[in-house]
C-alpha cells in the first residue's frame, strides 16, 4: 500500500505524456466535428469578453468548459487550453479508477495499474475523446469523482466526502448538462447504502 501514491502519480504523468506525444506527433488539433469548433469559438468569445467586455453572445450548452478554457488561455492559448482540459481529465479518471481498484484488490497495485492503463486508458472511445476538444471527458471526470467520494462517504461516513460528492456532481452538470440523468444513481447509491447499513444507535455520530 505504501507504493500506491507513487504508482498513481507515475500513472498520471505517463498517461498525460502519452496523450501529449500522440497529439504532437500526429499534428491533431483536437477539433473533432462541429461541436469541437463551437466549443473553441465560444471560448474565444469569452476571452474577448474577459479582455474587452465584448458581448460573447448566446450559447446553447453550459459554459463551464469554454469558460475554464478561457481562463487557462491567458497562460497557454485558447486551443491548447481547450485541449489540455480533456487530457488532464482523462488522466484523472484513470487515476481514480485505478485507486478504487487498488483498494478493492490490496497487494495487487501493479497488476491493477497495468490493467487500468491497457483496458481503460487505451480503449478507443476513451482515448479518442481524451485528445479532442469536447466536454465528454471533463464532465465524466467530475462524475467519476462524485462516485469515488460517494463510495468513500459510505465506507467511512465522513460528511466531508458527501460534500465533495455534491460539488463534483454540480461540476459534472455544469460541464455537460446531458449528464443530469447519470448523476441520479449516485444519490440512489448513497441512499440505498445508508438505508441498509443504518446504525440506529450511532446514527447521528457522523465524523467531520
Amino acid at each position: 500500500m505504501k507504493s500506491e501514491p507513487k504508482i498513481l502519480v507515475l500513472l498520471f504523468i505517463s498517461y498525460v505524456t502519452l496523450l501529449v506525444a500522440v497529439i504532437g506527433f500526429s499534428g491533431y488539433n483536437g477539433l473533432y466535428g462541429q461541436d469541437s469548433h463551437e466549443y473553441l469559438r465560444y471560448c474565444n468569445q469569452l476571452i474577448a469578453f474577459l479582455k474587452k467586455g465584448a458581448d460573447p453572445g448566446n450559447y446553447f450548452w453550459t459554459v463551464a468548459y469554454p469558460l475554464t478554457g478561457a481562463f487557462l488561455s491567458f497562460l497557454i492559448g485558447s486551443k491548447l487550453a481547450m485541449l489540455l482540459i480533456p487530457v488532464l481529465s482523462a488522466a484523472w479518471i484513470l487515476v481514480l479508477v485505478t485507486s478504487y481498484l487498488m483498494n478493492e484488490f490490496p497487494g495487487r497495485e501493479r497488476e491493477v495499474s497495468i490493467y487500468s492503463f491497457l483496458f481503460l486508458g487505451l480503449s478507443p472511445y476513451f482515448f479518442r475523446y481524451s485528445i479532442s476538444i469536447m466536454s465528454d471527458i471533463p464532465a465524466t471526470a467530475f462524475l467519476v469523482t462524485a462516485w469515488y467520494f460517494a463510495d468513500r462517504f459510505i465506507k467511512v461516513r465522513k460528511v466531508t466526502f458527501f460534500s465533495f460528492t455534491i460539488v463534483s456532481v454540480a461540476l459534472a452538470v455544469f460541464f455537460r448538462i446531458s449528464l443530469v440523468p447519470l448523476t441520479v444513481p449516485v444519490f440512489v447509491f448513497i441512499g440505498v447504502s445508508l438505508f441498509y447499513n443504518f446504525d440506529f444507535k450511532n446514527s447521528f455520530l457522523l465524523r467531520y
